[in-house]
């Protein structure tokens, strides 16, 4: 290999001029003049080394087939190019060898990149060059319709197979275990190193692709891409269900375009998307039983009354969870990554005459950017909603969390660590719900997630269609630099405004028990 790293270190006249790997069979080690500048020296001191290895690599290779073992050393033309990196030339022209036929440099030039990664390796002529690739796609296509006659012959592949335009190694189940190793690497992570809950969930989608037989890549044309994306349009059963439903088709048919286009530029395979790809219909079809069950108006939350009983039987952490998730339109992962820092009690509103409603300094808010869309959203909080926010700020502070909703020793009860992460939050919330019941047994259980849609629902009623989106903080990515752009064009003032109006329909003027 390169050797033990050495501190790179300026000689007497400021050059860096450090020794790297072996000439020939001997201790004799070249020097290279990387120059007089510090950060340029590192950069090509470190190119140098990795081509080192890269040759010394290849040199074992080639000697161990005969059953040689040959000292490491530098062959003549990576030290050639190496020498031409030192003096700061990073792009390397490789040279035709004389009476060599495009295709042969194309072979000899492909050869070179495999077995030296590391170089930026740049054809001498691109017209020689495009003319040996031609020459070679030729070769490829005339060998693979002479292999697969030959196949086909034999009785080894259908007769009504199609060869393959191009031979592409690899198989359709081999790519999706690469394209899941990609996600375990490249996918966002937490803060103890370990995958996001929506990468992990895009780990089990790209799991289920396997659905799918496997077979070569070079078979994956338009018409067989087709067919795999209108499998999951036609929304196939599942072993709980007799047809999956639209959106779990719309997440799988997603993940599989994701997983199409990550195996059109990875490197690893050489699998290119078909033409026309883009024309591919993704529309998913429509059941009758999509209508059954379905109403713009009627939605699954507790009527003003239950809100107000299950008000009575809250504990002051409970009553936080349920006034911040209706107040708010929030589900557990917005609760659960709620920071002080994102609530502003007893404060007016700093753009009011912008938004043109009234506020004053007894009003408070929440204001926060979704982490996953990043869209911004604001709510006004009911005075009920702050005193339950200050009581769970002040726990937060004393148990040392860093999140409002904590658990005692400050960790967060929402864990994006877990499986399910909002399954503590689901917990308590049943719980509060089956100490109601246990005083009135037909009262409905509802999850979490239903005060999410309470509010909206009202707003719906009352035709406030876009505040009921903007309740629910739906709409496109925030990108600007300034707080006043969050708002743009949307009517926060009239969403504040009407969620004061709604707060007499959840709350009664008096403070509710707390068993």
């Amino acid at each position: 290999m390169a050797g033990r790293k050495q501190e790179l270190k300026p000689d007497s006249r400021g050059s860096y001029r450090p020794r790297i790997g072996y000439l020939d069979q001997t201790k004799k080690q070249p020097r290279f003049n990387l120059g007089t500048n510090g950060d340029q020296a590192e950069y090509r001191y470190a190119l140098i080394r990795q081509l080192y290895s890269e040759n010394v690599a290849v040199n074992r290779q080639d000697f161990k087939r005969f059953g040689l073992d040959m000292p490491d050393r530098w062959m003549p033309t990576p030290l050639r190019f190496a020498k031409q990196i030192a003096r700061g030339q990073i792009n390397i022209i490789l040279p035709q060898i004389p009476t060599e036929e495009p295709d042969e440099y194309v072979q000899r030039f492909r050869q070179f990149k495999s077995d030296f990664p590391s170089l930026h390796l740049m054809p001498f002529s691109k017209q020689f060059y495009d003319e040996g690739v031609r020459e070679l796609e030729r070769i490829e296509i005339n060998y693979t319709n002479s292999l697969y006659d030959g196949l086909k012959r034999n009785g080894v592949i259908p007769a009504a197979r199609k060869a393959p335009s191009r031979i592409i190694p690899g198989s359709l189940h081999e790519a999706l275990d690469a394209y899941k190793l990609n996600i375990n690497d490249t996918g966002d992570k937490l803060t103890d190193g370990k995958l996001k809950p929506s990468q992990r969930k895009r780990l089990e989608k790209a799991e289920k692709l396997r659905v799918h037989d496997d077979c070569p890549l070079s078979s994956l044309d338009f018409d067989n891409v087709e067919r795999l994306i209108a499998y999951w349009r036609n929304r196939p059963p599942s072993k709980r269900v007799e047809r999956i439903k639209r959106k779990t088709a719309k997440h799988h048919i997603d993940e599989l375009v994701r997983f199409l286009r990550w195996l059109d530029v990875t490197d690893t395979y050489d699998w290119q998307l078909p033409r026309g790809f883009d024309r591919i219909s993704r529309k998913i079809v429509t059941l009758p039983e999509d209508h059954e069950h379905r109403s713009l108006i009627e939605k699954a939350v507790y009527t003003p009354v239950e809100v107000r009983l299950l008000l009575s039987h809250a504990k002051e952490f409970d009553r936080m969870l349920l006034l911040v998730g209706l107040n708010c339109a929030f589900g557990a992962a917005e609760i659960g990554r709620l920071t002080e820092e994102e609530v502003w009690l007893d404060h007016d509103h700093k753009y009011k005459r912008k938004l043109d409603f009234k506020t004053t300094t007894d009003d408070s808010f929440i204001r926060v950017m979704r982490p996953k869309t990043r869209v911004f959203g604001e709510w006004l909080l009911w005075p009920e909603t702050a005193d339950s926010l200050r009581w769970g700020i002040e726990r937060a502070k004393r148990e040392g969390g860093t999140f409002i909703v904590c658990r005692a020793g400050g960790n967060p009860l929402y864990n994006e660590n877990n499986a399910n992460p909002q399954a503590a939050i689901a917990k308590r919330w049943r719980e509060l719900v089956k100490r109601v019941q246990s005083h009135v047994s037909d009262f409905p259980y509802l999850p979490y997630g239903s005060l999410r849609d309470t509010i909206p629902d009202k707003l719906r009623h009352q035709n406030k269609t876009e505040l009921a989106s903007m309740c629910l903080a739906h709409g496109t990515p925030f990108k600007g630099d300034s707080l006043i752009e969050c708002y743009g064009n949307k009517p926060y003032g009239r969403l504040h405004d009407s969620l004061r109006e709604l707060r007499k329909f959840f709350v009664s003027d008096g403070k509710p028990s707390v068993a």
